[in-house]
């Protein structure tokens, strides 16, 4: 089950950071009971204990600490790790096997496939390289095989197939775990990418792409529940499309759809660069929320998306051969600790309304709002 590249390193870094833990630990455990069985080494050995006490203690325990360590640092050679510390066991096995000749050798072959095994039950690393790791300890058995005589002649068939079992096990045991893992990927993926997907239509106007107004209610809040932005300034633009109910009326619904796409788009761009949210607020009436911005930069950005939405001229030949939609926009601002949200929207309807009043096609300010002192800050 192969993924995609970037999917497949999201997935590898997803699976190493849910099992390296486990994976740590576990090992550690059998690092111990590896170590452990120098009890049998004493007992089974005799007078060739001394080399399993170094293999074990000299050799496999300090491999194993250092690919742990690895492990436990997240290497991105993390599977290469895992696979190398059940082999490394393997091998300390096997070479005491070929340096002892104690009559119960035959047992620790048996220890190597039980190795090979818990390697992929504790390690789960990908099933390439349990089938490389395998192969290698194979070859390695086979060689063991053909320079000793822990069997008989007429027994070594019989521990091939064992091994060959024990190897068959491993990779079928690999690959069933990897290929489970990836299936719990997929679907968390999947689970998360509708949950991302229906959130998107929670706080998404269909029509148009903007916001809608429960989006604006939870950016609107956190804004306001943020200590560090009462003494900054906030703006609200409530823009609406002039005549719209003329346009609808005249061409239908679905050219009506087409022209608060348009315009809808000229809002986006035009909040380009700022922290602004666009708010489908209803029908043909489009919101604007600015964080950090006062009344004059606050015009600004109405005036160039009012000559914006001029610039993309949709027809209107309702009211004249040359007629284009436009817009009226009426600003309001003030500093979040002084007003609520509430008030800043009836403040900017209202200079909105002044807007239609005198003539539409024009931005105004909220009413109060001084042009000589706006002059001056500017």
């Amino acid at each position: 089950m192969a993924f995609p590249a970037e999917a497949e390193v999201l997935f590898r870094r997803q699976n190493v950071e849910q099992q390296y833990k486990l994976v740590f630990i576990g090992w550690l455990i059998g690092l111990f009971l590896y170590d452990l069985f120098i009890i049998s080494d004493y007992v089974l050995t005799g007078a060739y204990f001394q080399t399993y006490v170094v293999i074990r203690l000299l050799f496999v325990t300090p491999v194993c600490l250092v690919l742990l360590w690895g492990i436990w640092r997240k290497s991105p050679y993390y599977d290469l790790l895992v696979s190398l510390i059940p082999a490394t066991m393997v091998v300390g096995l096997s070479t005491g096997l070929m340096l002892s000749e104690g009559d119960y050798r035959p047992h620790y072959v048996f220890g190597n496939i039980l190795l090979m095994v818990c390697g992929c039950v504790v390690g789960r690393p990908r099933t390439q390289f349990v089938a490389v790791i395998v192969a290698l300890q194979f070859i390695g058995y086979l060689a063991v095989l053909q320079v000793t005589d822990i069997f008989p002649a007429e027994s070594k068939p019989v521990s091939i197939l064992f091994y060959i079992s024990g190897a068959v096990v491993s990779i079928l045991t690999a690959y069933a775990a990897e290929k489970s893992v990836r299936q719990s990927f997929l679907l968390d993926q999947r689970i998360k990418y509708l949950n991302a997907a229906l959130n998107i239509q929670a706080l998404t106007d269909p029509l148009t792409g903007l916001a809608n107004r429960r989006s604006f209610e939870q950016a609107t809040g956190r804004h306001w529940a943020n200590k560090t932005a009462a003494r900054k300034p906030v703006a609200i633009i409530l823009l609406d499309v002039d005549r719209f109910k003329i346009f609808n009326d005249s061409y239908g619904h679905s050219a009506g759809d087409l022209c608060l796409k348009r315009i809808a788009g000229r809002v986006v761009a035009g909040l380009a660069g700022t922290d602004g949210l666009a708010v489908r607020f209803g029908g043909e009436e489009i919101l604007l929320f600015l964080p950090n911005t006062d009344l004059v930069s606050a015009r600004c950005i109405a005036e160039a998306i009012r000559c914006a939405i001029l610039d993309e001229a949709v027809p209107h030949p309702a009211l004249g051969p040359d007629a284009v939609v436009s817009a009226s926009f009426g600003v309001a601002s003030a500093t979040v600790e002084s007003c609520e949200v509430a008030e800043l929207i009836i403040a900017a309807d209202a200079a909105l309304y002044a807007a239609k009043a005198n003539g539409r096609n024009q931005v105004w300010p909220q009413p109060g709002a001084s042009a000589s002192v706006e002059a001056k800050r500017a």
